[in-house]
């Protein structure tokens, strides 16, 4: 058993080891970091960001992913956020920023009950009954999408709400 320890020891030994609070303030701190980074890219009429990578090759995009992923990060809870941005890419082909932007809020919102004396598990349990209650709700306003003329209007009607946004980021 020890020597499981010891092995452990020179595993961990460039590694640092923060508990409690502090880890809850470091992840958060490293959420809302990655947050900034991308929260202007948000929505029709987000700003453009100028990437250069390891090359000097420039990159322009108001893509949130694209800016995550050229990122140089350390941090394990920012590249686990890197990672679940680049997993709703692949999954949704959109709301890579709005992923980071809503974990960022859930992370400060935390960090606040905590502050207030809140108990991680409780703040973990309302987290929970949050998720079941915003699937619930989600399973009651749903409708079947085997409906061709109802398919064919919500079609036409993201078509109008694209246009509409493509007009409006011109106007910046």
């Amino acid at each position: 058993m020890c020597m499981v320890e010891s092995e452990q020891d020179v595993a961990l030994e460039d590694t640092d080891r923060i508990e409690g609070r502090s880890a809850l303030v470091n992840n958060t701190n490293a959420a809302l970091a990655l947050a900034g980074a991308v929260r202007s890219t948000l929505g029709p009429r987000g700003s453009d960001k100028m990437l250069v990578d390891e090359n000097g090759e420039i990159v322009v995009t108001n893509d949130g992913v694209t800016v995550l992923e050229t990122a140089k990060v350390e941090h394990p809870t920012a590249n686990l956020l890197i990672a679940t941005s680049s997993a709703q890419d692949r999954i949704a082909r959109d709301g890579t920023t709005t992923s980071v932007l809503l974990t960022a809020e859930l992370l400060r919102n935390a960090l606040e009950l905590s502050r207030i004396g809140v108990h991680p598990t409780i703040i973990v349990n309302g987290y929970r009954i949050a998720v079941e209650e915003s699937l619930s709700q989600l399973e009651e306003i749903c409708r079947d999408a085997s409906d061709d003329d109802l398919i064919a209007t919500i079609g036409e009607r993201a078509r109008v709400i694209l246009s509409w946004g493509e007009l409006r980021s011109r106007e910046r």
